[in-house]
């Protein structure tokens, strides 16, 4: 038998009624007063640190807000070039006002990163229903990076040292002017995607060769870890840089004989998918696997799976 609206209504009622609503208001209160003080205080200077992450890089509004440099303005064409005619568009795209009288072709002169990431926030924003112009979108961009740059760069030293440790990172990276230089209103190129994703590549894989993790969380941030220096290597030439320094990080933990099988499988995931994943940028191509990058990680790999086959044969398992 169904509800008689009358019924629904003054349940409805009773809900909001004075006693409950303030039943409910202490519940929150006492919930929120059971949070350590320590914890609030220290979130709260997180916030701070990242607010301010944000402000020092809306400085130059105080001029107007505009894209800064030649790269920027070539990323942005890039970018509207798939708004307007769709993401594969960027493989068939020259840009006319680029190197007169040829143009620049694109996809054998650029990485796709950043335009595609500026592409995807403003499809999100679209989506939400919220108004914002392409170049208003190129133009923030780099701001809200530059805070999201911060943002895991404290995770990665909480990790390691400590939540101090974490809010100091923050703090120093959040006013360091190398970053600041390439995170500021107007700087739409490939450092704002690239380093980000570098700091998240050894955040994950780091989580990943972890001892206390277990089989299945190293699975999923090995993967994350790739996923991270895949989509670097889709936005800045530097990717070569993390990628060799995961390969140093694993010679050395093999050298203070600290390897693990966690660590082979976690470089293994990690490097395997993104070697596969580089050859299909089309900068680099097919031409990526005979890169001396490429040579020195596969090298690595080889070791890791000596030393595994070492102990193995050792142990007799």
């Amino acid at each position: 038998m169904s509800e008689e609206p009358e019924g629904r209504f003054s349940g409805m009622k009773s809900g909001l009624s004075r006693e409950s609503i303030g039943s409910r208001l202490r519940a929150i209160r006492n919930t929120l007063g059971s949070i350590p003080r320590a914890t609030v205080l220290h979130y709260t200077i997180l916030s701070i640190i990242l607010t301010l992450t944000a402000l020092i890089r809306l400085l130059p509004l105080r001029y107007g807000a505009y894209i800064s440099e030649f790269d920027p303005y070539f990323a942005f064409n890039n970018m509207r070039e798939i708004v307007v005619n769709g993401w594969e568009s960027w493989y068939r795209y020259v840009d006319t006002t680029a190197w007169y009288p040829f143009g620049r072709e694109s996809v054998t002169t650029s990485y796709p990163g950043t335009a595609f990431i500026g592409a995807m926030i403003y499809f999100f924003l679209r989506d939400l229903g919220i108004t914002v112009s392409l170049y208003d979108v190129a133009v923030y961009t780099p701001v809200l990076m530059g805070a999201f740059t911060v943002f895991v760069t404290y995770f990665f030293a909480r990790d390691l040292w400590g939540k101090s440790a974490g809010l100091f990172a923050a703090l120093f990276l959040g006013f360091n002017s190398s970053l600041l230089s390439r995170t500021s209103l107007g700087f739409f190129d490939n450092e704002e995607i690239g380093i980000p994703a570098m700091i998240l590549t050894f955040l994950f894989f780091i989580r990943a060769v972890n001892p206390t993790r277990s089989l299945n969380g190293t699975l999923l941030y090995s993967f994350l870890s790739s996923l991270s220096l895949t989509w670097m290597a889709f936005s800045w030439g530097s990717f070569r840089y993390a990628a060799e320094v995961l390969g140093l990080f694993a010679l050395a933990l093999v050298v203070l004989k600290r390897y693990s099988p966690r660590l082979l499988l976690a470089f293994g995931i990690t490097q395997g998918f993104f070697l596969y994943s580089g050859t299909q940028i089309p900068l680099l191509g097919y031409v990526f696997i005979r890169d001396s990058t490429t040579l020195a990680l596969v090298g690595v790999m080889g070791i890791l799976i000596l030393v595994q086959l070492s102990r193995m044969t050792t142990t007799g398992t």
